[in-house]
């Protein structure tokens, strides 16, 4: 697999700006943020080639998924949450992604390697590593 690196934020309990449903949001997601301008650039190419449907900016913006809230396994792990926080929450890291994307139900990704950190912060919470880390570069809609 062809391979590209960039940088990404990794990012603790992430809030939306003016988000209509903040019931669904969750303080246990962790995601690593990148540059936006993956989305720009591949909502192009895919509007151009591959879909008639807009790729609309993911809520969270470009991100690779961590864990989800629904991931999450209880507050019994709490404190191992917090403490991994504290010590990776704004970290910045070098991500490796592929280049090639691929649509998953209503969502357009690009695969990515998995990193030691965000390996360690799944393991750390229980959460088993079987689920492949990617890039959400966009949501398709109408």
């Amino acid at each position: 697999m062809k391979t590209a690196e960039i940088s990404a934020r990794i990012k603790f309990s992430p809030t939306i700006e003016n988000f209509r449903r903040k019931d669904r949001l969750s303080e246990f997601w962790i995601h690593a943020e990148v540059d936006d301008g993956l989305h720009f650039y591949y909502a192009w190419w895919l509007n151009r080639y591959a879909t008639k449907m807009k790729i609309h900016r993911p809520v969270f913006g470009c991100h690779v998924t961590v864990t989800r809230d629904r991931d999450f396994i209880g507050d019994d792990k709490r404190e191992i949450f917090l403490k991994l926080k504290e010590k990776y929450d704004g970290k910045i890291i070098k991500i490796h992604h592929g280049v090639d994307p691929y649509q998953k139900k209503d969502f357009w990704c690009i695969g990515v390697e998995p990193h030691p950190i965000l390996c360690e912060i799944r393991e750390s919470l229980g959460l088993k590593n079987s689920f492949p880390f990617h890039i959400t570069i966009g949501r398709v809609g109408l």
